[in-house]
């Protein structure tokens, strides 16, 4: 998935948002075509003959800016179905944003394992309960991706204290799931002796270091 790197943004700022419908801009008949497909927009059908070309073949071009929702929808779908056969998922996702279809959008990134930082920071326009699944949806991913610290920290921001440290332990991250544990819970909680425990067990059986292993 693509992040909001400062090349990625340059690139972005390089490349048009719209391939399909610019890419005939420049055919002369077909400016005569969304001419008059403005006029027509306009309520000049008087103006209009009978050789006016038909609305299909102009299913993208730029008249399509100045039509109702159904248009302007249409024009994004045709753009977005090109950056998706390209690989352009920011572009694709920014489109999706802009037509306000951003829950299908998360369902789907989630689905993929297609989820980034920028696709989560939208769940919350959403609703909280969207926000607190994309957290745990893109822990899931970033713990499969080997980013472990980075998938604790996902489910701390949604108060998932006890997950975070008990995801750190499975993959053998014991000092910062210890660190969670004593800054976050009381000093009587379970989970921290728990912590010593899986501690200790992992350098007695597999490190081989029983001295240290008995400290704890």
């Amino acid at each position: 998935a693509d992040h909001l790197t400062p090349r990625v943004i340059s690139h972005i700022n390089k490349k048009s948002f719209f391939p399909v419908s610019s890419r005939r801009r420049d055919d002369d008949s077909y400016q005569i075509e969304n001419c008059y497909r403005l006029l027509e927009r306009a309520g000049q059908d008087e103006i209009i003959n009978k050789d006016t070309p038909s609305e299909e073949g102009g299913e993208l071009g730029f008249h399509r800016f100045y039509g109702n929702r159904e248009d302007i929808h249409k024009l994004i779908n045709a753009e977005v179905a090109d950056h998706r056969a390209k690989g352009r998922e920011m572009f694709v996702s920014h489109m999706e944003l802009w037509k306000g279809n951003t829950g299908e959008m998360l369902r789907e990134a989630s689905q993929k394992k297609a989820l980034n930082d920028w696709l989560v920071s939208l769940a919350p326009s959403i609703s909280h309960r969207v926000w607190v699944e994309m957290c745990v949806a893109y822990s899931e991913q970033l713990t499969v991706e080997g980013l472990f610290h980075k998938a604790a920290s996902y489910l701390l921001v949604c108060n998932k204290v006890e997950e975070a440290i008990q995801l750190l332990v499975n993959n053998k991250c014991f000092r910062e799931a210890m660190c969670i544990a004593k800054s976050r819970l009381d000093s009587d909680d379970p989970t921290i002796n728990n912590v010593f425990i899986e501690w200790g067990n992992k350098l007695g059986n597999s490190d081989g270091n029983f001295v240290q292993a008995a400290e704890w």
